[in-house]
């Protein structure tokens, strides 16, 4: 049986995603010409797990961010309006109850954690603030190389698309109620948000 040189699996696997995207693009314009919209196909990352090189991963990768406790949603119903999963928040989870990340952080911020995820891909992000999250902790680089485009050009973690977490009929995410209430969601890979400034620009209740 040959063995597969070093450059093989990102060979092989290329050139299975330039087919694949050769065929949306026909069909793209296809649809175009029809006079029919056409969503954007995700770009798609190409990566191994460093346990198992010879099963290439293809996937697109987007970062997912968690406020400090935002998931509190999970004691809620999903009738429950994202104002009352708000209150509920700020009491149970007020900054002055971390003094520790108000040292970090400044007065009335609390970190965000950052997740890489793709499909059958959910691990830390690399390169957190880390204030947030220790350097020597597992992360996404930990279990799988860099990934890099079709092109061969490597990510850029800073230029991955931050997902949208919502809390209404339809889409009901974990810890959806801030981003539904007042319209924000973080930077890639921000480590804090000042809670109170966030309350006081979006007219929410706010308890120190």
């Amino acid at each position: 049986m040959a063995v597969e040189n070093a450059n093989g699996w990102r060979d092989t696997t290329k050139a299975r995603a330039a087919r694949t995207k050769a065929k949306h693009d026909r069909m793209a314009t296809e649809l175009r010409a029809a006079g029919r919209s056409v969503s954007e196909k995700p770009e798609e990352w190409f990566f191994r797990n460093t346990g198992v090189p010879h099963r290439p991963r293809v996937t697109p990768l987007e970062l997912y961010w968690e406020v400090h406790c935002d998931p509190v949603t999970d004691d809620f119903d999903s009738d429950d309006p994202a104002i009352l999963i708000w209150e509920d928040w700020m009491r149970r989870y007020p900054p002055s109850r971390y003094p520790e990340y108000e040292e970090k952080f400044g007065e009335h911020c609390v970190p965000i954690y950052w997740y890489v995820q793709g499909n059958g891909i959910f691990e830390s992000a690399p390169f957190q603030d880390p204030r947030v999250r220790s350097a020597d902790r597992p992360d996404f680089l930990t279990y799988y190389d860099w990934p890099f485009r079709h092109d061969d050009a490597l990510l850029k973690w800073q230029g991955l698309p931050v997902v949208d977490k919502l809390w209404r009929p339809g889409q009901l995410d974990k810890g959806g109620f801030i981003q539904e209430l007042t319209g924000w969601k973080p930077s890639a890979l921000q480590p804090y948000v000042n809670m109170k400034t966030l309350a006081d620009a979006s007219s929410l209740p706010w308890w120190a």
